[in-house]
């Protein structure tokens, strides 16, 4: 019976020992996978939050260039209104033309002085001199008139003299041409 009860005992310490190397071996593959799997988790929780990064970054530029976009067709109407101000310098005779018809409108005599230049690239600002003749009401008119021209011009010297029951009117203004 001893024998029986050694043997028995060998048998269960066997078994026990077979069964804590496998519970062992169970626990460190668990304690593996669980900490690769925390590991990948992180680094997935890294890559989600980078990309939420870019996209957000994406979003503003999109927001940035749609705002951007606004205001450059709000720029191109005001250009557009800007551009009708502006005297191209091909267009010099029609502004000439103009001059003359509006001071025949409104009986006067005129002369205009224009200085020599060439195109400008840009909008540049040239002194213009008009030399009226005629009754003063009817310069009044004529320089009205001026003020209500779709080009823009900036009296910035405006003298009357008498001259018996004329007024000689001398005016010098910039406007801009390009």
């Amino acid at each position: 019976m001893n024998k029986l009860n050694s043997k028995n005992q060998k048998e269960n310490s066997t078994t026990l020992n077979v069964t804590i190397v496998l519970l062992v071996i169970l626990l460190l593959s668990t304690i593996f996978f669980t900490a690769k799997t925390i590991l990948d988790i992180i680094d997935l929780n890294k890559q989600i939050y980078q990309t939420r990064l870019e996209l957000e970054t994406k979003y503003q530029q999109g927001m940035s260039l749609k705002k951007i976009n606004l205001e450059i067709e709000r720029s191109q109407t005001r250009l557009e209104k800007i551009n009708e101000i502006i005297i191209k310098t091909e267009n010099t005779l029609d502004f000439i033309n103009d001059i003359e018809k509006t001071a025949e409108a409104n009986n006067i005599n005129h002369s205009i002085k224009l200085p020599d230049f060439e195109k400008p690239k840009t909008p540049t600002p040239i002194t213009v001199q008009l030399t009226l003749n005629g009754s003063y009401v009817n310069t009044l008119r004529f320089i009205e008139e001026l003020q209500h021209k779709q080009y823009y011009i900036n009296i910035y010297k405006l003298t009357f003299n008498q001259q018996g029951n004329e007024v000689m009117t001398s005016i010098e203004a910039n406007m801009y041409w390009q």
